[in-house]
């Protein structure tokens, strides 16, 4: 199996954290025009994350020319910038960006002779470059030097610029709509903490330089950034590394400090960036700043601090940008939390001189999980169809198949021979072939005339047939494996080995006898030719010395010669026969091996991974909470909740209609299954999924907890007692606010 299809297919495979997704429960995106951006090995990580929830969650156009979904909606971009060349191919649960369009590598070989001579540099990198910094830094990335990772932002700057700018402009086509930009990053290295404000007020400096003033309008920038604990929770560091990480969070953090308070103070932020952008705003780096921390309210640290945080922040992003409606006489959508933010922090009691511009994130999830059904519900399904994986020929059905399509031995032999005309018709009465021109006067050379009037012709026919009958076949053929393929009793499996297989009677193998057959026959005409040609020269004394009978030992004598040549075409017959059936054999094997073996391969694969999968959601653990070494969802109903309904429901499906429903599924689209740069199993599974058990699928929460619970308890009774204050509790966000007076209170909003 091709690397690049074993790769797709585990997405399929729960452990490594796939499953399928029904198309009936994936959204639509906000209208907006959608930027996400990753700095630094730490935003890299969380856009990652990032991009696989929305792959997951959100409908996904289909791209015109392959017919393959798109990885992602048409209005969301993603762009990392990264000063290490390892992160282009990191991926998260077989997600990845796109090396030449969703990544921009700052790294730069000859930053070591700019640092030494550093007369080259222009004066807006020298404004603000250390004379600390050494020659070595940035010469290996930014390695954790935030001096290193802006110098090496700047050495690339026209690069960074212009993909950013392509970025917006792709976002921009058929829509005037505000853009969101998702800004993603640590603190604690060199190159996001290095670069956050630089690619943020970028973002600001393109959007004021194509509209002028109104740019104030035409975009938001919302930061997400990852203070240092979150990195300092990985207890592997070096004391180095940990000392680093603790200065660049401070350092970092007093500048968006300094910038996030801008307006106030009536300052602007004034940067070149090379000859392609200057920036001169007046507003903070972010509409909205995020501080995503790893110390909880209590200032313990968690467990696992790094994947909770990149998630919750996942979970954060993917909820803001998705559609949502207000409906009549709701009070409030998540949406309406950025617009309202400064009225919320006007209202505020602050209680300090300090700025009061940051959010803080935590959530939790109840969730039903509808992946894990539908993937469950592909391993039942698969489970229904066992017979077919066993299903194989006799080697009386591969003889029977042969003679059905007309291609066993017998039967190409004379359709061979049915195309070539009789060798001298008539010839006992031939006025020509006469026994004074054929014997006595020898005017008429037999084996001129028969080459010429007879093997010729044969040899022209034989030819012939074997150019056209491998066409004419394969359609037949074509047409005959189709209806196997379909059928309930012989199916993909029965096909594949009735074609191909290493042990037992296959046709390929009965192609390939009869190639061995025909080439020991045509060893053997060289001696028969012989003793046909030495019989004829005795019919011909016989004639010559006839003084009665002439014209009857004239005839026995061309009868003889015929013979000969009869077996003279039986050479060529065969020669022609054993090409015919080596192309046959070379066309059905490259059919096997384009088609009909690569289903069986593949769905042995997937039997392999739902088998995994099913004895995984029966038997899973339940999820852990943000207190300890937990995550940030939990499941409300279970698979083994609804197995047995999902039992019932595969009992009254019938094993035979599945068969030939799934089968018709994989012929009617096989280039998604077959097709290398079309290959999209998934997508295949996962609509022939959601066509034969969409009512399941599609049940509503209130179904689907009447199911586990039963009716004792009125929802809404239930989801107040059991699930609404369950989330209350563990969605509190994950930071440790210092209050020992007592009396500092922090506003909070919750979404549901």
């Amino acid at each position: 199996m091709k690397p690049i299809v074993r790769e797709h297919i585990q997405q399929l495979d729960v452990s490594l954290g796939g499953g399928i997704v029904s198309e009936k429960i994936r959204v639509d995106t906000i209208d907006n025009p959608i930027l996400i951006i990753g700095l630094g090995g730490t935003g890299i990580d969380a856009l990652l994350r990032l991009k696989y929830q929305i792959n997951r969650r959100f409908k996904l156009p289909e791209d015109p020319v392959s017919k393959r979904k798109r990885d992602k909606p048409d209005n969301v971009e993603f762009l990392a910038f990264e000063t290490n060349e390892q992160d282009r191919n990191k991926k998260y649960k077989g997600i990845g960006l796109d090396p030449i369009n969703e990544f921009v590598l700052l790294s730069n070989a000859e930053v070591g002779g700019l640092l030494q001579n550093r007369s080259i540099l222009e004066p807006y990198i020298t404004d603000w470059l250390s004379p600390e910094l050494s020659i070595t830094d940035g010469m290996n990335g930014a390695a954790g030097v935030r001096q290193a990772g802006r110098l090496l932002l700047f050495t690339k700057i026209n690069q960074v610029v212009q993909s950013i700018d392509k970025k917006i402009k792709t976002l921009s086509v058929g829509t005037n709509k505000k853009l969101m930009v998702f800004l993603l990053t640590g603190l604690s290295g060199g190159t996001g903490s290095g670069c956050f404000l630089d690619i943020s007020y970028i973002v600001r400096g393109i959007i004021e330089r194509d509209h002028g003033a109104a740019g104030i309008d035409r975009v938001n920038t919302l930061g997400y950034l990852f203070t240092p604990d979150i990195n300092l929770a990985n207890k592997s560091l070096s004391d180095h590394t940990r000392e680093y990480i603790k200065k660049n969070g401070y350092a970092a953090l007093k500048e968006l400090d300094y910038w996030m308070n801008v307006d106030s103070r009536g300052e602007r932020f004034k940067q070149q960036y090379g000859n392609i952008l200057t920036v001169n705003s007046p507003l903070p780096p972010f509409n909205l700043c995020h501080l995503i921390s790893a110390t909880n309210a209590e200032g313990k640290l968690l467990e696992n601090a790094y994947d909770y945080c990149m998630n919750v922040t996942a979970e954060n992003i993917t909820n803001f940008i998705s559609s949502e409606e207000k409906q009549s006489g709701e009070e409030f959508a998540i949406h309406d939390y950025i617009s309202n933010i400064r009225t919320n922090i006007a209202q505020m009691n602050k209680m300090y001189p300090a700025n009061y511009d940051y959010n803080i994130i935590g959530a939790s999830s109840a969730v039903l999980p509808i992946e894990e059904m539908t993937t469950y519900l592909a391993y039942r399904l698969f489970n229904k169809m066992d017979k077919m994986f066993e299903k194989a020929p006799s080697q009386d059905d591969v003889e029977k198949f042969a003679r059905k399509l007309g291609i066993d031995l017998d039967t190409m032999m004379k359709t061979f021979d049915s195309r070539v005309p009789e060798p001298l018709p008539g010839f006992e009465n031939s006025e020509r072939l006469s026994y004074n021109n054929v014997i006595k006067m020898q005017a008429v050379n037999m084996d001129t005339e028969l080459e010429q009037n007879f093997l010729a012709r044969a040899r022209e026919e034989y030819i012939k047939a074997k150019k056209q009958l491998p066409g004419e076949i394969v359609g037949q053929f074509t047409d005959q494996i189709r209806r196997t393929f379909l059928h309930p009793e012989q199916g993909p499996f029965y096909v594949s080995r009735l074609l191909h297989t290493e042990k037992g009677f296959c046709l390929l193998k009965m192609l390939l006898s009869y190639i061995e057959t025909l080439r020991e026959g045509l060893s053997r005409l060289p001696r028969e030719i012989e003793a046909a040609r030495e019989q004829a020269e005795e019919r011909m004394g016989d004639a010559k010395s006839a003084f009665v009978s002439k014209d009857k030992k004239k005839n026995n004598y061309i009868e003889a010669k015929i013979n000969e040549y009869w077996l003279h075409a039986d050479v060529e017959r065969m020669e022609q026969l054993i090409e015919f059936y080596e192309d046959l054999h070379q066309l059905l094997n490259n059919e096997n091996n384009r088609i009909y073996n690569v289903f069986t391969e593949i769905l042995n694969v997937l039997n392999s991974i739902f088998a995994k999968n099913g004895d995984i959601l029966t038997n899973g653990e339940e999820q852990a909470d943000h207190k300890g070494n937990k995550t940030y969802y939990w499941n409300i109903v279970g698979v083994p909740d609804i197995s047995d309904v999902i039992s019932r429901l595969m009992d009254k499906k019938d094993g035979d209609d599945l068969i030939r429903d799934f089968t018709q599924e994989l012929l009617d689209h096989s280039n998604l299954w077959v097709k290398e740069q079309e290959i999209d199993i998934v997508s295949s599974i996962s609509e022939f999924l959601t066509d034969k058990f969409g009512d399941l699928i599609t049940k509503s929460m209130e179904e689907f907890l009447v199911m586990k619970y039963g009716n004792d308890e009125s929802i809404e009774k239930f989801v107040e007692r059991h699930i609404a204050s369950k989330l209350d509790e563990e969605a509190v966000p994950v930071f440790h606010l210092s209050n020992s007076s007592g009396n500092l209170h922090v506003p909070s909003w919750g979404f549901v």
